[in-house]
């Protein structure tokens, strides 16, 4: 309470009279207060150690531009089987959600008028056969005229095309797998007729999935054939099962007029058990890949109008044991999880400690004094 009033009263004095003893008035202030001589000059004792400081350590990362998009799943192949001709059904081959190979009889029509056609012409073919025969051999004893040869050359030619064409048509009422696959809902019975506009069935090749997804119009230059993506969220509440990956395949050459963006698909390398066409699906796109980034925790960078910096905390060229900060100039880059790429303008690289907290309120500039502390040090001393 004395030094107060001592100091008012000095105060009040100053601003009347002046400093009449300059310095040595403010060391006697000093001296009235019981403030020791070192501390009204330059600071409070024990600041020989700098002030304390959080520092992290620069990392060296590979970090992933990224992009999350919406997309769906479906089967590489699928098809909807149809007969190439119309009969009745006399044979099915296949359940519901059988697993065939390409070629598999899948069912058979009807062909019992089309075998008595193919005999028939059989039969025609064979006596064109020895007519052609006889009349070449009569032809070279010219006893007949070459009109008639022609006329047996060309029933022969006939017929064998008949037999060529219900040997086809008999062919087609066998429908067969196109591709190995799982087969969807018969959708027919024995005794049906069908015509080429009947579905019998559906058939996927599980094989392989896709994702299809479309990439708006200002991304679509990041990206190519091959692009990598993964699949962080895969139904719409998110199936627990490892990450998916895939890459990209195929990309539209067009845009769509109402969302400004084109449709891309990418194929999955060894899809994970549970995943069906059809499902929802989050998409994460690579754009670009940025390895041996440095990367620092975004509270370490602080700004003076438009320049960017960085701290770093380095040991004294004369004394190990004493530390000060560097200020380093810096272009930031990818963000993620609360860090950022920097790009030094100046001596930064990775294992370098820099002040990672209260960058933008601590009064020190370049060449001071800190004490470095591990964040989780200073937070032991806070408790």
């Amino acid at each position: 309470m004395v030094c107060f009033l001592v100091g008012f009263f000095m105060i009040t004095f100053l601003k009347k009279f002046g400093n009449p003893l300059g310095g040595s008035f403010v060391l006697l202030l000093a001296g009235a207060c019981g403030v020791p001589e070192e501390t009204a000059e330059g600071g409070m004792p024990g600041d020989q150690e700098g002030a304390p400081v959080e520092v992290s350590e620069v990392s060296q990362e590979t970090l992933l531009d990224t992009v999350r998009l919406v997309g769906s799943l479906a089967y590489a192949d699928s098809i909807l089987v149809r007969p190439e001709s119309s009969g009745l059904i006399r044979e099915i081959h296949f359940s519901d959600g059988s697993e065939v190979e390409e070629g598999d009889l899948l069912v058979r029509l009807d062909d019992r008028e089309l075998r008595a056609q193919l005999e028939e012409t059989k039969a025609r073919l064979h006596l064109a056969t020895v007519t052609l025969e006889r009349t070449k051999r009569l032809f070279e004893e010219r006893t007949v005229p070459r009109s008639e040869l022609d006329v047996a050359e060309a029933n022969y030619a006939q017929l064998q095309a008949e037999v060529s064409l219900l040997e086809v048509r008999i062919d087609q009422t066998k429908v067969r797998a196109a591709f190995s696959g799982i087969t969807g809902t018969r959708r027919v019975s024995r005794g049906d007729y069908v015509t080429p506009e009947t579905i019998i069935t559906r058939l996927d090749d599980g094989s392989q999935l896709e994702v299809v997804f479309q990439v708006p119009e200002r991304f679509l230059p990041q990206i190519g054939i091959g692009t990598p993506f993964q699949l962080p969220q895969i139904g719409v509440t998110g199936l627990d099962i490892e990450t998916a990956e895939g890459e990209v395949r195929f990309i539209d050459s067009t845009l769509e007029r109402r969302t400004r963006a084109s449709q891309v698909k990418g194929v999955l390398t060894n899809p994970p058990e549970g995943l069906k066409p059809g499902m929802f699906v989050t998409v994460e796109l690579v754009l670009h890949e940025e390895p041996e980034a440095l990367v620092v925790p975004e509270a370490a960078i602080g700004q003076e109008g438009p320049m960017k910096f960085v701290f770093a905390v380095r040991p004294d060229e004369d004394d190990d044991e004493v530390f000060r900060v560097h200020q380093v100039p810096v272009e930031t880059g990818l963000r993620f999880r609360g860090s950022v790429q920097v790009l030094p303008e100046g001596e930064l690289s990775a294992g370098d400690k820099v002040i990672s907290a209260g960058v933008g309120i601590l009064r020190i500039s370049d060449g001071d004094q800190v004490s470095p502390r591990d964040p989780r040090e200073l937070a032991n001393s806070e408790l």
